[in-house]
């Protein structure tokens, strides 16, 4: 019978008579457009039906499909106007849902709705399916009365749902899968829920949305009723809870095309209201490396036109990096936000945040890898963030300050300010500060009890600032005011005292500065800034004295293009420089100058048409003062003249006594003269000493030939004069820019014995060194007596290698020991004396031989010396033998250790008839 029925209706007059009997009975029933093509039954008892068209009510496609499947059973109930319809399959079809304009409801509900015969309530329309298969659908929502009508277009939409029921008006679905390809390259790659909609509410509940990249999960209930679609934004309520949902930024391109590529969010948490007006409560969401946002927020008029949002947001976390941020919207946050912020590190802030598109309220605490900021304050006109306004509190804890504005000297600060202004960046900065700066570090030292109240407009500060620590106590009350095209400093500092000392300025036990320092300057740079600076009853006090000055004033004036700079002061020094001059240029004007006496020498660049005249005269020891170390008597002076063009230099310089660093001269007289064909340089000293050993009648005279500074010194030594040194060498530049010191052969006479330096008077006897004196090769330097012989050689690379070797070939120990009142010593010395270091390891190494040891003419034997230190030059392991007449009169072995904290000597010394008799006071007498 089956396939009787199969063959009939294989006969086209029979599928057409069939479809058309079903259309006919539905349109007659219901007053719908519905036509079928032809119905084919399939062996399976499955019909085929194909070209199915649902025309809507203006007579345009509301559905098409090429092929329905479903069974025989589904067919003699649809003829039979029963709506129970079994496993149902559409191929290659169409929905087009069409809101018409000025139209109350949208063709689909009007196509339902004619099923609706009016029968009682009790009676609704029903459909039903076990199965709903779609393939290959194009779904289409369009609402006329909308500016851009195109709701929803998707395409390739593929569809398997079970239980899939039609109730009057609501229906409901298990969507075992749903894929589809949407507008702007986005596609839906899976979709389960338990579906249910009617006019007031759409479910999804147990969802599971799968895309290319992200995985949703949860429950979502849409509000729909009161005709909410015709306000989808403003009346559409969502309740939405998220569970464990992880969301793709490169699905979140699709949206809003700025979102970095492949970065993960994970994301719980609760979502209720409309488009324009929900609430995350219990959010959590994270992802990139290190960001967090956890709290409840509310965001109002996202959607909106005419940019009135707002986002307010009680924040148990929002944590985040510049890293993350620019790695999240690098097109935006990329190219915006200042690189300088990469140093805040991770950032944690708690609190309440609230923003709308032109104000921002911040009570927050904001805890970031350089410090804690506190925030209360309200900032306005944020759209244009250089003109914002901005008033509240602000305040840091241990904030290093230094570190994000890459100041070295600069450290941690602890404030809290009170400001009210406008402006964020410097150059529209304009605000009143009132507050405490606690605690700031600079140059390595804790600033405490710091009050600021002023205005400050960038970069114009007029206000008061006062410093009540310990060891700086000052108030400055005044103006600067760099803002027009001559800037103006005019204030006043009162300086009740001032430990340079303890605030790490200069290196000395104590630097105390006290007095009032009244400035009065315009200009644009140090270069032409013109005007005074002016010290009154001030005074410093260092270790070595108490200098008090009653008027200290310097002065800067112009008169055409040649500048002034005038020091007076009766009590310290006074003097004048005056010229065309540049600040910055001096160093490099003075060493141009020096250096033109080297025809390979490379000049640095300064500006052409630069010359100093100076003339100076010092009348205190207030050297000391700026360096401890340098002590120069009253009545000193320095004048002279450097030209740029023709680099001339002159100098004369005389002091009746110059201390430094542990030296000591009297009667200097210095002159240079580069141009001079005689000479370029001449010093001469009466004496100079440093208390071990002094020399005298010193002079030095130095002449130019080609490209060397041939120089040559003369001057006595000895506690009688007696010894006499004749040294000639010269300085050159080499063809790699390095420095080279080179000894000719020179005379020292000492102790009555005539040595030589370079005896042999070739080029190797010579020191090369870099400019920055990192690079050191010694040669070989030579010092020759007779057959007597001590040489110097070694490499130093910066301050990880040294290899230094010195040694001594038959050399009377009497000719090279210093004077010693009571003691003199004879013998004759071999050896070496070496010092390796590689990588900041010292390996230092000594074999020395004195035969014939004598101790004031008595005697001693053969002394037998050798040393090997350790890494770092704190123990010395000492093997020590004297022999005389095959015995072994001293022997000295183990250790010395020089460590700071436990300096101890270790040593088993064994004596066996040693002679003491030369140790006795008598013995040399």
């Amino acid at each position: 019978m089956f396939a009787l029925l199969v063959v009939i209706f294989s006969i086209p007059t029979v599928q057409t008579f069939i479809a058309n009997k079903v259309t006919t009975s539905l349109n007659e029933k219901y007053g719908t457009q519905i036509s079928v093509g032809k119905i084919h039954i399939k062996y399976n008892g499955f019909a085929s039906i194909k070209e199915v068209y649902i025309a809507d009510h203006h007579n345009d496609t509301l559905i098409y499909s090429q092929k329905v499947e479903t069974s025989l059973l589904s067919l003699k109930a649809l003829m039979n106007s029963q709506m129970n319809l079994g496993d149902i399959a559409l191929e290659n079809s169409k929905l087009y849902v069409r809101k018409y304009k000025g139209e109350e409801n949208d063709n689909l509900y009007v196509f339902f709705q004619k099923f609706n015969t009016g029968a009682p309530p009790s009676t609704p329309f029903r459909l039903s399916s076990s199965e709903v298969e779609l393939i290959n659908m194009h779904f289409k929502f369009t609402d006329e009365d909308l500016d851009t009508p195109t709701v929803v277009d998707y395409t390739n939409l593929q569809l398997l749902a079970e239980d899939f029921k039609l109730d009057d008006v609501t229906v409901t679905a298990q969507i075992k899968d749903l894929q589809l390809d949407a507008a702007r390259d986005y596609h839906l790659r899976g979709l389960q829920a338990d579906f249910k909609y009617n006019p007031e509410t759409i479910i999804l509940k147990d969802l599971r949305l799968t895309t290319e990249y992200s995985v949703l999960k949860g429950d979502v209930v849409m509000d729909t009723k009161d005709d909410a679609f015709q306000d989808f934004n403003n009346r559409v309520i969502f309740n939405i809870d998220f569970d464990d949902t992880q969301i793709s930024t490169t699905d979140l391109q699709v949206f809003y095309a700025e979102f970095g590529a492949d970065k993960t969010l994970s994301l719980n948490g609760k979502m209720k209201g409309t488009l324009n007006d929900f609430r995350l409560s219990d959010f959590d969401l994270s992802g990139l490396n290190t960001s967090r946002i956890q709290g409840n927020v509310r965001f109002r008029n996202l959607l909106g036109d005419n940019n009135t949002f707002t986002i307010e947001g009680d924040y148990k976390q929002l944590q985040t990096s510049y890293l993350d941020l620019t790695a999240l919207l690098p097109g935006v946050l990329g190219t915006n936000l200042p690189e300088e912020l990469v140093r805040l590190g991770v950032v944690d802030l708690e609190g309440v945040l609230n923003v709308t598109e032109n104000t921002i309220y911040s009570k927050t605490t904001i805890k970031t890898d350089l410090g804690l900021i506190e925030t209360d304050i309200d900032l306005t006109n944020t759209s244009n963030i250089d003109l914002a306004t901005y008033v509240g509190m602000v305040r840091a804890e241990n904030f290093n300050l230094g570190r994000l504005l890459q100041v070295p000297k600069l450290g941690a600060v602890t404030f809290n300010f009170l400001i009210n202004g406008e402006g964020i960046e410097a150059a529209t900065l304009d605000t009143h500060v009132e507050g405490v700066i606690n605690r700031i570090n600079y140059n390595k030292y804790n600033y405490q009890a710091i009050t600021v109240s002023g205005d400050l407009s960038y970069p114009v500060f007029d206000g008061r600032l006062s410093i009540r620590d310990p060891n700086a106590d000052l108030t400055f009350n005044g103006l600067i005011d760099v803002t027009q095209a001559v800037n103006t400093y005019d204030f006043t500092a009162e300086i009740d005292h001032l430990d340079l000392a303890k605030l790490n300025f200069l290196n000395d036990s104590i630097a105390l500065l006290k007095g009032q320092v009244v400035i009065d300057m315009q200009g644009t740079n140090i270069d032409d800034a013109a005007g005074s600076i002016v010290f009154s009853k001030s005074s410093f006090e260092n270790t070595n004295d108490l200098y008090e000055f009653e008027d200290f004033e310097i002065t800067s004036t112009f008169k055409d293009s040649l500048r002034t700079i005038t020091i007076n002061s009766p009590d310290i020094i006074s003097g004048e420089v005056s010229g065309n001059f540049r600040i910055g240029d001096v160093q490099a004007l003075f060493r141009n100058a020096i250096g033109s006496l080297y025809t390979n020498y490379e000049p640095q660049t300064i500006t052409t048409d630069q010359f100093m005249d100076f003339n100076i005269q010092i009348y205190s020891k207030i050297v000391e003062v700026l360096v401890p170390d340098i002590e120069l008597e009253p009545n000193t002076f320095v004048r002279g003249s450097v030209i740029s063009d023709d680099s001339d230099f002159k100098l004369t310089f005389r002091s009746p006594r110059i201390k430094a660093f542990g030296i000591l001269a009297e009667s200097i007289n210095v002159r240079v003269d580069n141009k001079n064909p005689l000479f370029n340089t001449f010093i001469e000293a009466d004496s100079i000493g440093s208390g071990i050993y002094g020399v005298s009648d010193f002079n030095l005279i130095n002449v130019t030939l080609k490209d060397t500074l041939f120089m040559r010194s003369e001057f006595k030594g000895g506690p009688q004069k007696q010894d006499v040194y004749d040294l000639s060498f010269y300085h050159t530049i080499n063809p790699d820019n390095n420095s080279v010191l080179g000894f000719k052969k020179s005379s020292l006479k000492f102790k009555n014995n005539l040595w030589f330096l370079n005896e042999a008077d070739n080029k190797d006897n010579k020191i090369v060194f870099s400019n920055n004196f990192q690079n050191i090769d010694v040669r070989e330097l030579i010092l020759s007596h007779e057959e007597e012989r001590i040489s110097v050689e070694g490499i130093l690379r910066d301050s990880t290698f040294k290899d230094i070797k010195t040694n001594f070939e038959q050399v009377r120990l009497s000719h090279i020991t210093p004077y010693i009142d009571s003691l003199s010593l004879r013998g004759l010395v071999n050896g070496n004396l070496d010092i390796l270091q590689k990588e900041g390891v010292y390996l230092p190494n000594s074999n020395v031989n004195i035969s014939n040891f004598t101790i004031n003419d008595i005697l001693m034997g053969d002394l037998d010396l050798s040393v090997k230190g350790n890494e770092s030059l704190t123990s010395y392991k000492i093997d020590t033998r004297l022999r005389n007449e095959n015995v072994e009169t001293l022997t000295a072995l183990g250790t010395i250790n020089l460590e700071a904290a436990n300096p101890a000597i270790d040593l088993d010394v064994q004596l066996r008839k040693l002679n003491l008799q030369a140790f006795s006071p008598l013995g040399a007498m």
